[in-house]
């Protein structure tokens, strides 16, 4: 089951490391992001931005789990969770796949 989870953007490195401390190896991340070109003066300038700001998506088998969710909660770096992730199980997915296709080699859109 897909979360959606607002982080903190300065602790993201810790919520990740946290998350595949406190899950198994089927834990999935996916965190969509784009590079951006500006021109300043005579120089190009390459920037990386997130395309959903401080929001990231996790699966776990195990979020359908009351339990497991409320581990997340309590987890280093995470500010909240968007609610009706559960209803919305299709259309993020569709999110997803979509964020996929359109992704570059080197994983950006």
């Amino acid at each position: 089951m897909w979360i959606v989870v607002k982080y903190d953007k300065k602790k993201i490195g810790l919520l990740v490391n946290e998350l595949k401390n406190k899950f198994d190896d089927n834990l999935k991340i996916y965190n969509p992001k784009f590079k951006a070109n500006f021109k300043l003066k005579n120089k190009t300038i390459e920037n990386e931005f997130n395309l959903l700001r401080d929001y990231l998506f996790c699966y776990h088998k195990d979020f359908d789990n009351p339990y497991f969710v409320n581990i997340l909660k309590f987890t280093k770096g995470v500010n909240n969770f968007v609610n009706g992730y559960k209803s919305s199980q299709k259309d993020i997915e569709q999110f997803i796949n979509r964020c996929k296709k359109s992704e570059n080699s080197s994983g950006y859109l």
